[in-house]
């Protein structure tokens, strides 16, 4: 014949489920405190995560817009240097004399710049200063080519 199973007493909760109780009960956090704790928990952990995405290097794509930022600037510096290489008529040896030792200064900004801001706050920006002050140098090269031959022969051909 099959087993069955004995009928659940209906004398009251089990043991366990009464020692359970009673630690709960015992327990010095009220239910509105523990709310509390849980929402302080959370805050905290959406505060981690803020910190992590905007103000931690490790973080990718914060350190990718950092590194893209700077790019701009050098951009921008070559195209000003170009111009200023082509108004003053700098020959092709010159120009490009010209160009290593702006693009050198610019370098020495940057980095100069970006390790006294991270000096200034707790938080670092980028991984280094030496790979900020370096990544993109020769890169922009044609950027300043462009500017220096197209204002050269603005002023000096035309």
């Amino acid at each position: 014949p099959p087993r069955t199973r004995p009928a659940a007493s209906k004398t009251g909760p089990s043991k366990a489920s009464k020692a359970i109780d009673e630690f709960l009960a015992q327990s010095a956090v009220t239910p509105g405190q523990q709310q509390l704790l849980e929402q302080k928990k959370q805050q905290e952990e959406s505060t981690k995560e803020l910190r992590e995405k905007y103000f931690e290097q490790h973080f990718l794509p914060r350190a990718t817009l950092n590194l893209d930022m700077m790019n701009k600037s050098r951009i921008i510096t070559n195209i000003f240097v170009g111009i200023t290489a082509g108004v003053l008529g700098l020959g092709a040896f010159q120009g490009i004399l010209f160009w290593l030792l702006l693009s050198t200064i610019t370098s020495i900004v940057m980095g100069v710049q970006i390790s006294v801001m991270e000096a200034a706050s707790a938080s670092t920006y980028f991984k280094s200063v030496s790979s900020v002050a370096t990544s993109g140098m020769m890169g922009n090269m044609m950027t300043f080519m462009l500017f220096w031959i197209m204002f050269y022969n603005i002023v000096y051909e035309v």
